[in-house]
């Protein structure tokens, strides 16, 4: 189950049991136990629906009260691994491919430029390299997993943040960015430019 799927059902839960509208709880921060939309009386019944969706027990120990401020902090708290709306989830491969075929065509042509900084795509393939093989060296996943789910990606606008997703791509995994990485490989859509 998807990030997005995890939120609408905790939301859907709480407002079944609240009885509250769907504007009560229309933003993932919006505060939950503050707002009164539950109770600490709800707290066992929602945990036990957590641990339906994480198919899963939950830890209750280590439980800390503000985890149910808001949809975001349960999340945080206890979906970690689920492939976030902010994360672009790059199975498909079709930005690695992308690049590959326009590094064999034009292996010298300018790949990125960020705040006048340029690479080609040889330099930018060099450097994405590097940065793969890094990760696999320094790799942590348990040893069950056959590649890794997600690399997290933090930086501002620069061709290292490209290099980065690039480099978690060749290896096999998606990458979430934060500090407008899309920005800088989607500069049309965000409204910037190369």
């Amino acid at each position: 189950m998807d990030d997005e799927e995890i939120r609408k059902q905790l939301r859907r839960w709480i407002l079944d049991r609240s009885g509250a509208s769907p504007d009560r709880l229309a933003q993932d921060d919006d505060p939950i136990l503050d707002d009164g939309l539950l109770s600490s009386l709800d707290i066992v019944e929602f945990i036990l629906f957590i641990e339906s969706l994480r198919e899963e027990e939950v830890d209750i120990e280590a439980i800390e009260p503000e985890v149910f401020n808001s949809i975001d902090t349960l999340m945080i708290a206890f979906f970690p691994d689920a492939p976030s709306r902010e994360c672009r989830d790059l199975t498909d491969r079709s930005l690695r491919s992308g690049f590959l075929e326009s590094f064999e065509a034009q292996p010298d042509a300018i790949a990125v430029e960020v705040a006048g900084e340029t690479l080609s795509y040889a330099a930018l393939h060099a450097r994405a390299a590097a940065l793969a093989a890094t990760l696999d060296r320094e790799d942590v996943r348990p040893e069950n997993e056959d590649r890794p789910r997600l690399t997290a990606i933090f930086g501002q606008r620069s061709t290292t943040v490209v290099a980065g997703i690039l480099g978690a791509l060749f290896r096999g995994a998606g990458s979430c960015c934060e500090g407008g990485a899309d920005e800088v490989l989607f500069p049309q859509a965000a409204g910037g430019s190369t």
